[in-house]
């Protein structure tokens, strides 16, 4: 979709407070039905709603950087500004707000 496209190339750095995260299995399907599955970690937060992190995530290390972001509280995220803006629009399609990366908050 344009609105990724127009992610990758604005990127913002909000911050926001984690209620809960967990290591997960996300999936993909094209018009075709052919997709795959992925690693990555679901983020609940107070004031940016859910997000989800797939860079960089592995079954190794999903449930270790779920765990540090729910004990962290606070934390920053890059995001695209397209996909920030209209989270909750995306939210009732069924369309994750995608991050790519993180920092904890002191």
């Amino acid at each position: 979709m344009a609105w990724k496209a127009c992610d990758r190339t604005h990127v913002i750095s909000v911050t926001c407070t984690v209620t809960g995260a967990e290591g997960d299995i996300g999936s993909s399907a094209s018009g075709t039905g052919i997709g795959s599955s992925f690693d990555q970690v679901t983020i609940i937060t107070k004031e940016c709603g859910p997000l989800v992190l797939r860079r960089g995530m592995t079954a190794d290390n999903k449930d270790a950087i779920a765990a540090r972001l729910e004990a962290g509280g606070s934390s920053r995220f890059e995001i695209g500004e397209a996909s920030f803006r209209h989270r909750e629009a995306l939210v009732r399609v069924r369309e994750k707000v995608v991050v790519f990366g993180f920092s904890e908050e002191p």
